[in-house]
């Protein structure tokens, strides 16, 4: 599988779970080598992150999407469930 097929794959499979997937269960669900997982995985991060101003240190999304910001700073649970 190219590295393109990949990422596709890898965010389909990410944005559908909603949760963290080990890179080896990707591996095994996309009969792809664990170390093509991590670059295409790697590509995608340095893709998102041209299309952001800041820097991205983490993402936090839930099955249901994105409801609002958060600001820069100290996170609370309160703001990451609001």
């Amino acid at each position: 599988m190219e590295q393109t097929e990949l990422q596709r794959a890898i965010e389909a499979i990410l944005f559908a779970a909603g949760e963290r997937i080990e890179v080896s269960r990707l591996a095994m669900a996309l009969e792809a080598d664990p170390k093509d997982i991590v670059a295409a995985a790697d590509a995608l991060m340095e893709m998102a992150q041209l299309h952001s101003k800041e820097k991205i240190d983490i993402a936090i999304t839930n099955k249901g999407g994105l409801r609002s910001n958060i600001a820069a700073g100290t996170i609370t649970f309160g703001d990451v469930y609001n």
